[in-house]
């Protein structure tokens, strides 16, 4: 890979490390990544270099390198290579940052959000079912949970077609664990999306850091059209930081402890729920949602 790597790109690389599930080396000290690509992937990637290319200016990103031939794509047996420099930009997880990227004119993938709910809490029901004897912390607890998530489901599928309309900004797909590195600055992560999928996850994650601003949420409500505050709710409702983390449990293999963290914070979280139900009072379909008020 060295050696391909000088000739196709004119870079001496010393060292190649490998870790969460990507190769990398550096140069000046930034960190590249070497990205494997299928050839089906390659329409998407090019979205996103043309997508970060226009954006770079204005906002944080991770780029893309040029190889020998002025070309982002280089061939690799079968498959293709691309490489990607991570920026040096200190972590910037905050309303002004996520506000760089709404409305943004992209063709790349919407996100179908129904869809990823849906099939994720059919792969954790099979999973619990598999494991239940070894994780009792997630078997006792994850039926309140699934509860939630399928409300949310419910909740969404209703003003899927009118939310939808409303799909014009840039989001990040990332765990909420992630926010804290420099994730937010990976093209990869990058989804087309409601720009409400971005302030639901930072109100999630002001949540977990004992920050959460009562005073902004209710701006963002009052600002928001009637989709935009169904489709915020949802996100809210749906429990994906406890989901991240029974997956990462069950899977690499992190102390099942660590969920009480989360499950004690059960009642206080529903607080921000019912906060919003009460700002938008006149969504029929949220105030049935009756079982958070008690």
């Amino acid at each position: 890979m060295k050696d391909y790597i000088y000739l196709n790109y004119n870079i001496y690389v010393e060292k190649i490390y490998f870790s969460d599930n990507r190769h990398y080396f550096f140069i000046n000290d930034y960190k590249i990544y070497i990205i494997k690509l299928k050839n089906e992937e390659i329409s998407k990637v090019e979205k996103l270099i043309e997508l970060t290319n226009n954006i770079y200016n204005k906002v944080k990103v991770n780029t893309f390198i040029l190889n020998n031939t002025n070309k982002y794509f280089t061939k690799y047996d079968k498959d293709y290579i691309i490489l990607m420099r991570v920026n040096n930009f200190e972590n910037d997880f905050s309303l002004n940052y996520l506000y760089k990227f709404w409305n943004i004119n992209s063709n790349i993938d919407s996100y179908n959000i129904l869809d990823s709910w849906i099939n994720e809490i059919d792969n954790l029901e099979k999973n619990v079912v598999e494991y239940n004897e070894e994780f009792p912390l997630i078997k006792k607890s994850i039926n309140y949970y699934i509860g939630m998530a399928e409300n949310a489901i419910e909740l969404l599928n209703i003003y899927k077609l009118e939310i939808e309309k409303y799909n014009d900004s840039i989001g990040h797909k990332i765990s909420y664990k992630l926010f804290d590195d420099n994730s937010l600055f990976d093209p990869f992560v990058f989804i087309r999306t409601n720009k409400m999928y971005d302030i639901s996850n930072y109100i999630k994650y002001k949540f977990f850091k004992n920050e959460t601003n009562y005073s902004e949420i209710e701006t963002f409500l009052i600002n928001n059209n009637d989709y935009e505050n169904i489709f915020l709710f949802c996100n809210l409702l749906y429990p994906s930081v406890y989901f991240d983390l029974i997956k990462k449990i069950m899977i690499e293999k992190e102390e099942e402890s660590k969920i009480l963290s989360i499950i004690k914070l059960r009642k206080k979280y529903n607080k921000i729920l019912i906060f919003c139900k009460k700002i938008v009072k006149n969504n029929i379909n949220i105030q049935l949602i009756n079982w958070i008020d008690k």
